[in-house]
């Protein structure tokens, strides 16, 4: 019998296969879990790498030598590991880039018990308009994210499945002239001693899957629309804004008139508060999807999101279902999340509903209910088709993930 060794000295290819077997493609494994994320980034749009730096509390369930999450793209500078007490567990990482996980070893086994994790990093901006990416509109730079639905790990090491979903707790250093967004409001602003940064401290989120973290930075146009006034489900006003490239503010009118009704409508449907502490609405100049349902700051592309009097009424129409969608996804998809992406049906599928139970309701003249049938028929094409899939697909690996947006799931 020839030794092992001798089998992986002479055969290259086996030798990276049996090393491939311990690689988490799909799901990682059991007995690891975030608890919460501290997260700092610095971000100057005009530059061409951004920086961060953060610390993750996560829960070992059982002892283990290693913990496995995710990172892609991203140059980590230094990684530590802590325990409750605050004594330091020796930690070395190991970059998987091409499948987009990172393997942490510790020195050896350590038992169940809560750990901090701490990092820092910097990064290219992200080239495929995914993690965060740039765009540049003539002189003007912009930061956007857009992190499903396996993007988050090109911004940040972490846990990048939806069945983890844990509160953040994110600052952004950034040009004193740029405006900086994140998924809730901003409770502190510090200046830099030299006057030409300055950090932005956001509130602690709902527990939130990675993949509805959502960041930008630029020379936005913010426009202040009235607060949306409490009703009897919700006792506080919330706070309402619309978020352009620079001279685009004038064309949020429209999103900004009827967005408050649709929060009324899915209030008043589900019995159930909108779930977050404000309502951003948000055009990015180049954006992958027609739009994000990032929780507190949903992100479009703009030509989805902004209208004026020069605009024909079916685009009118056409802002007005994307923003029911996506605001009906800010309790269906955001406050209740699926723990999975063969799941991800559930999500998409209810939004689609919802936002033709709201049109119905009240623009009932766009007649909503014949784009629903238009919607079904471009399903049963795919469905027809002898490659058509179940609508609860198997969702084994990240090919598996991206290929499960489509009409069958809409």
């Amino acid at each position: 019998m020839r030794p092992a060794f001798l089998l992986l000295l002479f055969c290259p290819a086996l030798a990276w296969a049996a090393d491939s077997l311990t690689i988490p493609t799909g799901k990682l494994p059991a007995g690891v879990a975030p608890e919460h994320y501290s997260l700092d980034f610095r971000i100057d749009p005009r530059q061409a790498r951004f920086a961060g730096s953060g610390e993750i509390r996560v829960r070992l369930n059982e002892g283990s030598d290693r913990i496995w999450l995710h990172a892609q793209g991203i140059d980590l500078r230094s990684t530590t590991a802590t325990d409750a007490a605050g004594k330091a567990i020796p930690v070395h990482a190991v970059s998987h880039d091409k499948e987009g996980v990172l393997e942490l070893r510790f020195g050896s086994r350590i038992p169940a018990q809560v750990i901090t994790l701490g990092f820092s990093w910097d990064a290219e901006f992200n080239k495929q308009l995914e993690g965060l990416y740039k765009v540049k509109v003539g002189e003007d730079a912009y930061a956007v994210t857009q992190m499903e639905p396996v993007s988050a790990r090109h911004a940040f090491p972490g846990f990048d499945e939806p069945r983890f979903k844990t509160p953040y707790d994110i600052r952004l250093t950034v040009p004193v002239d740029d405006v900086a967004l994140a998924n809730t409001r901003v409770v502190k602003e510090t200046p830099s001693k030299d006057g030409k940064w300055k950090t932005l401290q956001f509130a602690t989120t709902l527990p939130l899957p990675t993949y509805l973290i959502a960041m930008a930075v630029g020379p936005w146009e913010v426009v202040e629309a009235p607060a949306i006034p409490p009703n009897a489900v919700r006792s506080t006003p919330l706070p309402l804004r619309g978020i352009a490239p620079r001279g685009g503010g004038k064309k949020l009118a429209w999103a900004l008139q009827t967005a408050p009704e649709q929060v009324r409508f899915f209030e008043e449907y589900t019995q159930q508060a909108y779930p977050f502490d404000k309502l951003d609405l948000l055009g990015a100049p180049d954006f992958s999807a027609g739009a994000m349902e990032n929780a507190g700051l949903i992100i479009y592309r703009d030509a989805y999101l902004l209208a004026d009097a020069d605009s024909p009424a079916d685009k009118f129409r056409g802002v007005y279902n994307i923003n029911a969608h996506e605001i009906a996804h800010q309790w269906y998809g955001d406050l209740v999340t699926v723990p999975w992406w063969d799941d991800i049906w559930l999500n998409e599928a209810y939004a689609t509903w919802a936002q033709a139970k709201a049109s119905l309701a009240m623009k009932p003249e766009y007649h909503t209910d014949l784009s629903a049938l238009e919607g079904r028929v471009w399903a049963m094409k795919s469905d027809s088709l002898l490659s058509t899939r179940k609508v609860r697909q198997p969702i084994n690996g990240e090919g598996d993930i991206q290929t499960a947006f489509d009409g069958i799931t809409y």
